[in-house]
């Protein structure tokens, strides 16, 4: 297999050449002087000998539901998910399985509706179609969420994770929904990719064969409102560096890793279970 793994977002991206390289002198040094010393500008990813943490598995018990669809969903006791009225998904309500087989829920303000303009066609509230160089997208009130931003940066071979997501639903979810109910569902933090990388990493965790380990590491630098760029590390030992001690690894080593985020991407696409939790509802499109 190539090295750069995240091919299925490469496709997607333009990468940028450089314009020049980078001068580390205003002007000519004198012979005689000796050479200045060399200083990489590039950020070192900070290595970790720890003992990998997981989170701990769900209860067994839990609440049977049906998405717009009519399809079951298994929601756990103590989970917190999101039902929708019909396939477009601007219509919903917030239910909380309080007790086995016992599915609470509270209806929720339904999103402005609105067509998307593309070129050579117009598509109506929850409407997917593909445009260039962004990907799959979702439409909502009039905006388009898409696999990757309006302005990819450059990235360097890996695998990475990016999650288009609605601003929108968050905010009306932070609204509407009592702040003890939030907490629980895992809206902790005032940075949305922030919540929704680390319930990905759940997600995620609860598809890995026993041994493999892996996580989900959000790039601020690489992401903006609407759209969560993540890179996913693997953690052991890479023997074909010489290493002797386990850390996480990028840049080859995580292609162990590949199969999985696919299938963490696969329940997005087939709207399986884990679509449907509370902070994970506001992902439209996920990308690896």
């Amino acid at each position: 297999m190539n090295l750069t793994i995240n091919r299925s977002i490469a496709d997607l991206l333009l990468f940028r050449r450089r314009k020049g390289k980078h001068r580390t002198t205003v002007s000519p040094l004198d012979p005689t002087e000796p050479p200045p010393p060399w200083v990489t500008t590039t950020e070192q990813l900070p290595t970790t000998t720890t003992t990998f943490v997981t989170h701990a598995p769900p209860p067994p018990e839990g609440c049977n539901a049906k998405d717009a669809s009519g399809r079951q969903i298994f929601v756990h006791t103590g989970a917190v998910i999101r039902r929708y009225v019909d396939w477009s998904g601007r219509c919903s309500s917030w239910c909380e399985c309080v007790a086995e087989d016992q599915l609470v829920c509270e209806r929720l303000p339904c999103l402005e509706d609105g067509q998307c303009d593309a070129p050579l066609t117009t598509i109506d509230f929850g409407e997917r179609l593909y445009l260039r160089d962004r990907g799959a997208c979702f439409c909502e009130s009039g905006s388009f969420i898409c696999d990757l931003p309006e302005d990819m940066p450059e990235v360097y071979p890996g695998l990475y994770l990016s999650a288009g997501y609605s601003t929108t639903d968050i905010d009306m979810l932070r609204s509407e929904i009592p702040a003890d109910v939030l907490e629980r569902a895992g809206f902790l933090s005032s940075n949305p990719a922030t919540d929704i990388a680390s319930r990905l990493q759940i997600a995620f965790e609860r598809t890995l064969p026993k041994g493999l380990q892996c996580r989900i590491v959000l790039m601020p630098e690489m992401s903006e409102p609407g759209s969560a760029f993540m890179r996913v590390e693997w953690f052991g030992k890479n023997e074909a560096l010489n290493h002797t001690k386990t850390q996480w690894h990028t840049g080859g080593a995580e292609k162990a890793c590949s199969p999985y985020a696919k299938k963490l991407q696969d329940h997005f696409e087939l709207n399986e279970s884990p679509r449907f939790q509370l902070v994970l509802s506001s992902v439209k499109q996920l990308k690896h």
